[in-house]
């Protein structure tokens, strides 16, 4: 006698994106065409696994996602649809049997709350960010400004897991902010789409206005930058957790202890080491407390999708 598991696919999957990048990210995440695309952020395994997959983007990005449809022309077409706007009707239904959804907190409550009346659809979530960065007394000043400008102003700061909140040991802090300063200011904004931007617009004017939220607590998806003091290990790890969000966060230390003692303190999905937004596609993304439920890429990707 002998045993095994099988990973069967799990019938249709809907894939609900928002802001940002997750337009295609959403894509990338749950079909196998990152050799056709990127992997950058997501792969996994639903064209493996023979599973037809519905990409339901914001208004707002659908060109994007029009555009990443007609790249995938060459799978058989079950294997992707993509249906614009939030339809609630489409997300309670029975016959979706999974539910994927990357945006905003409030918007992945919504998301669970229809997947539990329909039909208890197992749901995955990627929401928001406020993840921290941490940079230590004995850090490289120049590499760590740099990857922090990076953290931040990657995407316009319409990142779910941007650096929104950087941590300067006392002692290099000064330091650190003019450098930050200087940085900042050197940054080109402009048309994306010209040689040498290196910022476009935000997604909508009410991305642009909504800088006013409480910079050190909410997530504001925007490239607001705070420097933040702090003087030990203990304290700037309970400063860094004092948030709803867990989703990513960054370490610069040129001592491996410290970084161990850090990021496992953290309570946040993924901690990079002396980088930021550097992703592998064998490597699980997702987040803690209100940034998530579930784990993307990996072999995460197949078990979450199959049963």
């Amino acid at each position: 006698m002998s045993f095994g598991q099988a990973g069967l696919p799990d019938g249709v999957l809907n894939v609900v994106s928002g802001y940002g990048p997750t337009a295609g990210a959403a894509l990338a995440s749950h079909m196998d065409i990152d050799k056709v695309i990127s992997q950058h952020y997501f792969s996994a395994s639903n064209v493996k696994t023979e599973q037809c997959a519905t990409i339901g983007p914001l208004i707002v990005p659908k060109n994007r996602t029009s555009i990443m449809q007609s790249i995938v022309i060459l799978a058989p077409t079950c294997y992707f649809q993509s249906i614009f706007g939030f339809y609630v009707p489409l997300r309670s239904r029975a016959a979706l049997l999974q539910l994927a959804f990357t945006g905003s907190t409030d918007t992945g409550k919504v998301v669970l709350e229809l997947a539990a009346k329909s039909n208890l659809k197992p749901v995955t979530l990627e929401l928001g960010g406020k993840s921290p960065f941490i940079v230590f007394e004995d850090a490289d000043i120049d590499r760590a400004v740099e990857q922090a400008h990076f953290a931040l102003f990657f995407n316009q700061g319409q990142c779910c897991c941007a650096g929104s909140r950087t941590f300067v040991h006392e002692s290099v802090y000064d330091e650190f902010v003019e450098k930050a300063k200087a940085r900042a200011a050197r940054r080109t904004v402009g048309d994306p789409f010209k040689k040498g931007i290196e910022q476009g617009p935000q997604i909508d004017s009410d991305q642009f206005e909504k800088d006013n939220m409480l910079i050190a607590q909410d997530e504001i998806f925007g490239p607001v930058q705070s420097i933040l003091k702090f003087k030990d290990v203990d304290e700037v790890i309970k400063r860094a957790n004092a948030t709803r969000y867990g989703l990513a966060a960054g370490v610069f230390t040129k001592n491996i202890d410290t970084a161990n003692r850090v990021s496992r303190g953290l309570r946040a999905g993924t901690v990079w080491v002396n980088c930021f937004d550097v992703f592998d596609a064998a490597i699980p993304f997702g987040g803690y407390k209100m940034s998530g439920i579930g784990r993307r890429r990996g072999s995460t990707a197949s078990t979450t999708t199959c049963r």
